[in-house]
């Protein structure tokens, strides 16, 4: 019963069996969807068809259809996909942290933007496609900036709100102990700040991802894991989607990793 109590974690065995079996389940519930309807493989295809792509996708051309101007061979574009949404996410994080910190720190400034931020959240990226297009054209630039401003609505908020969450009890400690107000910023706000946002910038990190597919099909010939998924939507081979939509995934789950080992590190207290 100790197993089934309120936010009571199983023993590393039984939780990764657990993860193992929900894989297994997913897997098998989604077959006998396919299998039960008989639907074809441009409706849904089975996991078997998806298996089936991986080849094509890593030695083959392009599975018997033609894209000008496009290599199909999936590391290279999965390649321009990585370097896509790490030079957005940078971008991103660069502004949108330096702004955040200056308007939680400072009360006029947070007053002057407060009702702005609150609706900055509900912004449609999507709409401002056509803008940005005019703008920057539709090269790689076109790409990162839009990539970035996806990311910069749901970061700034965060950042002010991180700010707004150290005790003012530890401002006034330093205060009355002689620190200066850039002491203050360096060795007080700045240290409960910075691990809980390297937290936050990392679960926000699938927001570059999801809207990748938009991004790169401002230009398809540019290629990238967005590109390849337009091209195939449009040819009805939802099995190569589907591979495509898998490898996205097996990327950001690494790069979750990857950030996780990094704060571990840098962070250990988080994960006490």
């Amino acid at each position: 019963m100790a197993t089934w109590s309120l936010r009571e974690q199983p023993s590393p065995r039984v939780k990764l069996l657990l993860e193992l079996s929900g894989v297994i389940l997913l897997i098998a519930i989604w077959w006998l969807i396919a299998w039960v309807w008989q639907l074809p493989r441009s409706v849904l295809p089975t996991p078997l068809d998806v298996v089936k792509t991986f080849p094509v996708l890593l030695f083959g051309r392009d599975g018997g259809m033609s894209f000008e101007n496009l290599s199909t061979n999936v590391l290279w574009h999965a390649w321009r996909s990585i370097r896509l949404n790490v030079l957005s996410y940078l971008e991103a994080v660069t502004i949108a942290i330096p702004c955040g910190l200056i308007i939680g720190l400072f009360g006029p400034i947070k007053a002057l933007t407060e009702r702005e931020m609150t609706g900055f959240r509900y912004l449609p990226i999507t709409a401002f496609t056509s803008l940005i297009i005019t703008w920057f054209g539709i090269s790689t630039l076109a790409k990162v900036q839009f990539l970035s401003l996806g990311v910069i609505v749901y970061l700034l908020p965060v950042v002010i709100a991180r700010v707004q969450e150290v005790p003012q009890i530890y401002l006034d400690t330093a205060k009355t102990s002689g620190a200066t107000r850039w002491q203050r910023i360096r060795t007080v706000i700045w240290p409960m700040v910075s691990g809980p946002l390297s937290e936050d910038c990392k679960n926000l990190l699938p927001i570059t991802w999801t809207y990748l597919v938009i991004a790169e099909g401002f230009n398809l010939n540019e290629g990238g894991l967005g590109a390849l998924i337009s091209n195939f939507g449009r040819a009805s081979r939802f099995d190569f989607v589907f591979a495509l939509v898998f490898i996205m995934l097996i990327i950001g789950f690494c790069q979750d990793k990857i950030w996780t080992s990094f704060n571990k590190w840098r962070f250990p207290w988080l994960y006490r």
